[in-house]
């Protein structure tokens, strides 16, 4: 039986988390966690967001389906053997917003391949950011956002960064980011990635780590 995001889209509507389980699990088994994830499980959720902002679903609908994905991440990857990845000190945030599932997505992802990442939660001030950034001496920062002018507002804060003498790493993600390609330069952030396996290929290439 093949499943499809439109599948995945009607089975998180109804809330019911073994019909959402089942229908994953099935592609997951077909293509793999990450294919499973980048082409089916976010493009259901991006489906429902949109059938929300036109009015053909509820802000209920869209919260249960946010909390459904967030077991099922937690259910997938829980069992995943790694190796342990020693090294930079790694740590990611939603910055100037409170929507975490991406974030929750890239971390499960990470996780599952062996890097130890903080997660700082949401922050809503550069202040708040560089005070954890320096207490915990992060190396390497992932920054998640979902509206434009929460992105446009890390430009200010990597200033604020690099003046404070920080040498940290900032790679971001998000919606604003995956419709313009070219905004993560303008914000001066050192990388970009559109998908949680593209996160783990930049670690990867950051801390030199080919495995």
């Amino acid at each position: 039986m093949d499943i499809t995001s439109s599948d995945l889209e009607l089975a998180l509507l109804s809330a019911s988390y073994s019909r959402v389980s089942k229908q994953f699990g099935l592609i997951v088994s077909e293509q793999g966690l990450q294919m499973a994830v980048d082409s089916y499980l976010i493009d259901a959720l991006e489906r429902i967001g949109r059938s929300w902002a036109e009015g053909r679903a509820s802000l209920s609908q869209v919260y249960i389906a946010g909390k459904i994905s967030e077991r099922l991440l937690d259910e997938f990857t829980r069992d995943i053997e790694h190796e342990k990845k020693d090294g930079a000190r790694i740590a990611i945030v939603t910055l100037y917003d409170r929507h975490t599932l991406g974030k929750r997505i890239v971390r499960s992802f990470l996780r599952s391949s062996g890097y130890e990442v903080m997660d700082l939660g949401s922050l809503s001030s550069n202040e708040e950011l560089l005070g954890v950034v320096k207490k915990y001496d992060v190396e390497i920062l992932l920054i998640s956002v979902l509206m434009l002018h929460s992105a446009l507002k890390i430009e200010s804060f990597i200033t604020e960064l690099k003046e404070s003498g920080f040498q940290t790493k900032v790679v971001v993600g998000g919606a604003p980011f995956n419709a313009d390609e070219t905004l993560w330069r303008r914000v001066k952030a050192d990388r970009y990635g559109k998908t949680a396996a593209e996160a783990i290929n930049i670690l990867n290439e950051i801390t030199g780590d080919s495995r």
